[in-house]
């Protein structure tokens, strides 16, 4: 209870942390099963209010939406409860993108002209730019909106 008190667990992370504590093995483990259970029924512990709580965090951090799937999934969270937290969250994951964009590099865009001479240095700089967002989990979509020089002008 302790443990839930401070934070949303899911069950897979209560379980691997009591099972640490505790140095549980054998009939240990399912007593430990039965308990979690019950606090599933109970609604103490819920892995669907973890992943909406995880979600956000991840959000407010400026994570995009697969990085977000990935950290949920290696904390136990069914691939499906997962994708839905991340389809209900109400994020704009392009305007998202573009925020994050322009709070690493600024606001300016990459000129497009100098693209069109083939300048290494825009080159560059345009890719590095994108994999700075693919790292942070955004989609070939939501990136490419965040570096469209046209957003800029709006």
């Amino acid at each position: 209870m302790n443990l839930l008190a401070r934070r949303e667990h899911s069950r897979l992370e209560l379980a691997e942390k009591l099972t640490r504590k505790l140095a549980l093995d054998g009939d240990g483990l399912l007593v430990l099963s039965g308990v979690l259970d019950k606090l599933i029924k109970d609604d103490l512990q819920s892995d669907q209010r973890f992943a909406e709580a995880l979600v956000r965090s991840k959000v407010i951090k400026g994570q995009g939406p697969r990085r977000i799937v990935q950290a949920l999934q290696t904390r136990g969270i069914s691939k499906q409860l997962a994708a839905n937290a991340v389809a209900n969250c109400g994020a704009d994951w392009r305007d998202l993108a573009a925020a994050v964009a322009d709070k690493k590099f600024g606001c300016s865009p990459v000129n497009d002209e100098v693209l069109k001479n083939r300048s290494n240095m825009q080159i560059k700089e345009k890719a590095k730019r994108s994999r700075f967002l693919q790292y942070r989990g955004f989609d070939a979509e939501h990136i490419a909106y965040a570096l469209n020089s046209a957003r800029h002008s709006l």
